[in-house]
C-alpha cells in the first residue's frame, strides 16, 4: 500500500492539493533558479506548479505567487531573511500571503455589443512591454462565456478593432489596490510586471553549500541514500540531522562525566 501525502491549503477561498516535495526536488529547484534570466525563473516555477498541482488550469498569476508561498513556508518556514542598505532583515512572508489572500472581482468592460470580464494577469512573468499581450492573458470571458487560453487571439481576431490602450489603462486602474510596499525592502509587490516572480525567486534561494552539507552529513552519519532523499522533505532531513546531533552531544556528556 502506498500514500502520497497532499497538504490541502486554502487561497482565494479554494483549497488545493500540493503534493509534498523531496529533499532533492527542492534542491533541482533551487539549483534551477539561480539563473538569473527571469524569462528561465518563470518558467522553472511554472514547471514546478504543474508539478505541484497537476490539475491546477485558468489561474491567475496572484493565485499561483500564494500558492508557491504557502509551499516555501511549509520548506523553509515563514521567516526569510533580506539585506537592505548592509543590513539584514527578517521578514515574514506570512504578511504578504494575508495580504494578497482574498477575492478581487473580474473588471468588466463593455464595447458594441461585448462584454469583457479580465482577470488579473495568469502567467507568473507578464508581457508588460506589450499592452495587446497584457490585455489578452487577461481577458477571462466574453458574454460570460469563459475563454481558454488557447482561445482566446482567435476569438478577438473575429471581433472589431478593440480600444487597447483604454481597456488595458482602466484595467491597471481598477486593480491598483492589488498591490503591497514591504517598507523595510522599498519593494513593491504587482501582478502586472515581474515583482512577484523576483520576490519569489529571492524567497526560494537557499545556499546550495548548506544542502550539499547537509546531504553529506546525513550519508556519512546516518547512512542514508539517494532513495531516502528523493522520498524525504528538506524539513524531514533537518529533523534527522538535529536528533543526531542531540545523541552526540548527549553521549559526549555522559563520557565526559565518566572521565
Amino acid at each position: 500500500m502506498s500514500f502520497n501525502f497532499l497538504y490541502k491549503p486554502e487561497i482565494l477561498g479554494k483549497q488545493y492539493s500540493v503534493k509534498e516535495i523531496s529533499f532533492y526536488e527542492y534542491k533541482n529547484v533551487v539549483k534551477s533558479i539561480i539563473e538569473t534570466d527571469a524569462l528561465i525563473v518563470s518558467e522553472v516555477f511554472e514547471n514546478f506548479l504543474k508539478f505541484l498541482c497537476p490539475n491546477l488550469n485558468n489561474v491567475t498569476n496572484l493565485e499561483k505567487f500564494l500558492l508557491l508561498i504557502k509551499v516555501r513556508t511549509l520548506i523553509l518556514g515563514r521567516n526569510v531573511e533580506f539585506v537592505s542598505n548592509d543590513v539584514k532583515i527578517v521578514y515574514d512572508v506570512n504578511n504578504v500571503f494575508n495580504f494578497f489572500n482574498k477575492k478581487f472581482p473580474l473588471f468588466e468592460y463593455t464595447f458594441g455589443n461585448n462584454n469583457f470580464k479580465l482577470s488579473l494577469p495568469t502567467t507568473m512573468l507578464p508581457k508588460s512591454d506589450n499592452i495587446f499581450d497584457l490585455v489578452l492573458d487577461c481577458i477571462y470571458s466574453i458574454n460570460d462565456e469563459v475563454i481558454q487560453k488557447d482561445e482566446k487571439l482567435e476569438i478577438i481576431n473575429k471581433l472589431p478593432a478593440l480600444p487597447i490602450v483604454d481597456i488595458y489603462t482602466k484595467l491597471i486602474q481598477y486593480y491598483n489596490s492589488v498591490s503591497i510596499k514591504i517598507q523595510h525592502l522599498d519593494y513593491t509587490l504587482t501582478p502586472f510586471n515581474d515583482s512577484f516572480l523576483s520576490f519569489t525567486r529571492s524567497i526560494y534561494m537557499y545556499d546550495l553549500k548548506n544542502l550539499y552539507d547537509l546531504e553529506y552529513s546525513l550519508r556519512r552519519n546516518l547512512n542514508l541514500t539517494s532513495q531516502d532523499f528523493n522520498s524525504l522533505s528538506l524539513p524531514e532531513c533537518e529533523i534527522f540531522l538535529k536528533n543526531y546531533q542531540k545523541e552526540i552531544e548527549t553521549f559526549n556528556n555522559q563520557a565526559a562525566k565518566v572521565e
